[in-house]
């Protein structure tokens, strides 16, 4: 066999690996946007009286913000732990 040439499965790994650090890539830029203050977090009210959170310009919350919360306060609490601040809008 040609060591020359790559099999299927090093083209695979090699795209795979790819991908994974353009995830990266995007998640450390997605960060540095909120840090930056560029990504704010709003908080919508459902008729039910339920919070819910979602990222101005759209982006993916982390696992702990989503969901249905009855407490302001407790988003407010939960954000800090995460960021360091209240990104709030």
């Amino acid at each position: 066999m040609d060591e020359s040439k790559d099999t299927v499965f090093d083209e695979v790994m090699r795209k795979n690996a790819q991908r994974k650090e353009k995830q990266k890539e995007t998640r450390k830029n997605f960060e540095e946007s909120v840090d930056k203050g560029e990504k704010k977090l709003v908080c919508d009210v459902s008729s039910t009286g339920l919070y819910s959170l979602r990222f101005t310009g759209g982006g993916n919350l982390p696992d702990e913000l989503k969901g249905k919360f009855t407490s302001i306060d407790r988003i407010r609490k939960m954000v800090v732990a995460r960021y360091g601040k209240d990104i709030l809008a």
